[in-house]
């Protein structure tokens, strides 16, 4: 996608991608081996890394205009538990300033599996805090086993991009696949829902040529567990796709891209 690129067409919702770095869902398999869990010496080493990299990340907010906006729903949440963050997916950027929403809590991403694809990357990937998604029957027990070991046994966060692909500068919420959700489900944790927003730039940020970026973090959500699995999955992830719209529709947002819908013929 070249840079001066401003109308995008689109045809499928759930499965197209605008990124520039096309990840596969279907490189890494469960024969190979990659760090999903870490423990001992390696998770010690990776955690120092992380907290020296925290103020960098913090520091490249502030000189990019990076806001945060309802920063309190987060401490709504008990400080003793783990829980997962579901966002939209309309910035590269946005997964490193993810990051610094749960401080001081260390916080992991889920995405697709082709991030691990060479021996380097199956061990540098996961020490930055990745977890790569299933992609056959095998890895199942391990990634939901990872899950368990972040959320309720070391009381971190785990990030989740419902949609998937990326479309950046989107201004909007996609439509999104509900099967994640029955992660927090079976765990029985809260989710809280984050929106990215493109804020139309303002002051003496009308000297940058991208709109800046604004995190808004909705109130917490919490599964219903008196429902069947199936159901509490679905209306936990209604209620959070809910969430994501009003919080788009809260703040005025600058349209960098502009995205039109044209069918496959």
């Amino acid at each position: 996608m070249r840079k001066e690129d401003t109308k995008i067409f689109y045809s499928d919702e759930l499965n197209d991608d605008f990124g520039k770095f096309h990840i596969s869902p279907n490189v890494y398999s469960g024969k190979k081996k990659a760090v999903i869990e870490r423990k001992g010496l390696y998770n010690f080493c990776s955690n120092i890394f992380i907290y020296i990299l925290f103020p960098l990340l913090i520091l490249f907010g502030l000189l990019t205009g990076f806001r945060i906006k309802g920063r309190k729903n987060i401490k709504k949440v008990d400080k003793k538990q783990g829980y997962f963050i579901f966002s939209n997916h309309a910035g590269i950027y946005d997964v490193a300033l993810n990051y610094t929403l749960c401080l001081p809590k260390r916080m992991d991403t889920v995405g697709y599996s082709g991030a691990l694809d060479g021996w380097l990357l199956r061990r540098i990937v996961p020490f930055l805090g990745f977890i790569p998604l299933p992609v056959d029957f095998h890895d199942i027990p391990k990634f939901k086993h990872a899950l368990k070991y972040y959320i309720v046994d070391k009381k971190q966060v785990v990030c989740i991009y419902p949609e998937a692909h990326l479309w950046p500068y989107y201004t909007g919420v996609r439509n999104f696949r509900r099967q994640s959700f029955r992660y927090p489900v079976e765990l029985g944790v809260p989710i809280v829902p984050v929106f990215f927003a493109r804020r139309k730039r303002k002051g003496l940020w009308r000297l940058f040529k991208r709109p800046r970026v604004t995190a808004i973090i909705g109130q917490p959500i919490y599964p219903d567990l008196t429902l069947s699995r199936v159901e509490a999955t679905h209306k936990l992830g209604d209620e959070c796709y809910e969430a994501l719209l009003k919080a788009s529709k809260s703040i005025e947002q600058e349209e960098y891209w502009h995205y039109e819908y044209r069918p496959n013929k």
